[in-house]
């Protein structure tokens, strides 16, 4: 059993939170209960204290593929479930604006995150995957903070709902439920998938995070290659399920393309194209690469950039995770 009380002390140290004692009791409760993997029992401890974030844009791959995808429409709705702060939503507007007027609806459980994404107002570290020469397309600047403008706003709505919860009469044409039913329980993943099935439209798209499946999916759905994205789409009822060739088609794209990532890192980095290693680098964690040798590319990437303060940052996080690492402590022991 791993040890939740380090796991969730060690993130309030690592990023300096300031949180109720009662909040950060109840979050090691909830660590221990749910009784994780190490490595997954740090991800949901960082959902649970607020760490995790999004911004607009993220998975740029995506969002390529999902205006390939909107040209085709004539209307369109889409939602949202755990829309965070409401990037997502936002970010599906601005696309989908270039071919139709959408219908949008975001949902999360924390009301303080729904009253943020009604407002719309963002830091810049939020935009920092939109082009400096669109900004003042999508947004008014507002003081040091961008607020997005009323055009991208229409008919976007936002509710406080927990995704159990949640019901409507609608049919949507795209689901997004990025980085979400991974803090599911199965029998709670098995009920919001049946949800999920409902609420889509029979040609709609379902949006996974980056390296995502569940088996529970692909008794509904199926997946399928847009571009460099993999979206899910609803079976055909005489369909045959062969779970096999599911996940190996999966799986297989999921590994060719993390290696395509890891294989450019380092061609950029042995040709001390720095700045352009960095780039791929962002592109391979918006895809879900999180592996030993990104993370050890990031870190030699911002060194020879002479960013060390951020090479820090990176890798007290990577010890977290690899605390025996060899090559991380050996950094840390210079930069640390």
């Amino acid at each position: 059993m791993v040890d939740a009380e380090k796991i969730v002390l060690s993130l309030v140290d690592f990023y300096g939170l300031k949180l109720d004692r009662n909040h950060i009791k109840n979050v090691i409760d909830e660590v221990r209960k749910l009784n994780l993997s190490e490595e997954a029992s740090y991800t949901v401890a960082k959902n649970l204290l607020d760490i995790g974030e999004s911004y607009f844009f993220r998975d740029s791959p995506t969002w390529q593929a999902i205006d390939r995808i909107l040209s085709s429409f004539k209307s369109v709705k889409m939602l949202s479930l755990g829309c965070s702060e409401g990037e997502e939503v936002y970010t599906f507007s601005i696309v989908a604006k270039k071919w139709t007027e959408p219908y949008m609806l975001g949902i999360d459980a924390c009301e303080e995150r729904i009253n943020i994404a009604r407002v719309g107002m963002y830091d810049k570290w939020k935009l920092r995957k939109v082009k400096e020469s669109d900004i003042n397309i999508y947004f008014n600047k507002v003081g040091n903070r961008y607020a997005v403008k009323d055009l991208y706003k229409e008919n976007a709505h936002f509710f406080a709902e927990n995704i159990t919860n949640f019901e409507s009469k609608d049919r949507f044409d795209f689901i997004f439920v990025r980085r979400v039913l991974i803090y599911l329980r199965r029998e709670i993943l098995s009920e919001v998938i049946r949800k999920i099935h409902r609420l889509l439209s029979d040609d709609g798209y379902v949006v996974l995070g980056r390296g995502e499946i569940y088996e529970e999916m692909l008794e509904v759905f199926e997946p399928v290659k847009v571009m460099d994205s993999i979206f899910w789409r609803k079976k055909s009822p005489k369909a045959k399920i062969d779970y096999e060739d599911e996940i190996n088609f999966f799986e297989n794209y999921i590994i060719k393309t993390s290696k395509d990532y890891v294989n450019m890192v380092k061609q950029l980095i042995n040709g001390r194209m720095y700045e352009e290693a960095l780039i791929w680098i962002e592109n391979a964690y918006d895809f879900g690469v999180e592996s030993k040798e990104i993370v050890n590319y990031h870190i030699t990437a911002l060194l020879n950039l002479n960013r060390d303060d951020e090479a820090r940052k990176v890798l007290k996080k990577a010890l977290l995770l690899n605390p025996n690492d060899q090559f991380l402590n050996s950094i840390a022991k210079v930069i640390l």
